[in-house]
């Protein structure tokens, strides 16, 4: 279990950035296929879901639209519900009134299960990877973030607040709210040679723009 956040402030004229920097020094990894029990209710790592059990809450229409563009390059062939997707859509309105990606058998749409042709993993990852492109720039806001949760807020004085830490355990409300287990407290998952803030660091520079994030790493690096 990490200590409590150590905020760190990157004030800019159009907002503050407020970073979690134990999160960022930290050596945390994602181990999807090594380790990670996932979201579903049964933790069973053989499943390789991962986080994607409960499929993906789309931020707003600019994500719709990348998440479309995104499936009208996909190959059926390496698209495990391709077909389930034709017929019925592969995004849904969810409970909340958000728009998101559908699930089919307990997991995303986009989630090739194991033993299919591609093995076990995102469809949408593989076919950014197979173009060569960054797969950050095809699949939803959630899923290329994560663990990073981004929350903004306006402050007392009216000035916008961001703020950038892990997911945590009570902030996965969809499908039951709490977890028996989670990746960003998972001591099995903080094995990584190099800090959070260099493994993310194309991550948190998609986030802030790559001056917040080079002030990012001026204090924690001081």
């Amino acid at each position: 279990m990490l200590p409590s956040p150590d905020w760190i402030d990157i004030v800019t004229p159009e907002r503050t950035w407020r970073f979690d920097g134990r999160f960022l020094r930290s050596s945390w990894r994602c181990i999807y296929g090594g380790g990670c029990r996932g979201l579903h209710r049964t933790q069973d790592a053989l499943r390789a879901d991962g986080c994607c059990t409960e499929g993906a809450a789309l931020t707003d229409a600019d994500d719709f639209m990348i998440v479309s563009g995104a499936v009208e390059q996909l190959d059926p062939a390496r698209w495990q519900f391709s077909a389930v997707a034709s017929r019925k859509g592969w995004f849904k309105r969810l409970p909340n009134g958000v728009v998101g990606t559908r699930t089919v058998q307990e997991a995303c749409i986009f989630l090739n299960r194991p033993g299919f042709v591609t093995g076990a993993g995102c469809a949408l990852h593989f076919a950014s990877l197979q173009r060569g492109e960054r797969p950050m720039d095809g699949k939803p806001n959630i899923c290329w973030q994560f663990p990073l949760r981004r929350a903004d807020h306006i402050d007392p004085d009216g000035v916008g607040v961001v703020t950038i830490g892990a997911w945590q355990p009570a902030d996965w409300k969809a499908g039951g709210g709490e977890r028996s287990w989670f990746c960003t407290t998972a001591p099995e998952a903080f094995v990584a040679a190099d800090p959070v803030w260099r493994t993310l660091a194309a991550e948190l520079r998609e986030i802030t723009g790559a001056a917040v994030y080079d002030r990012l790493v001026a204090v924690l690096t001081r």
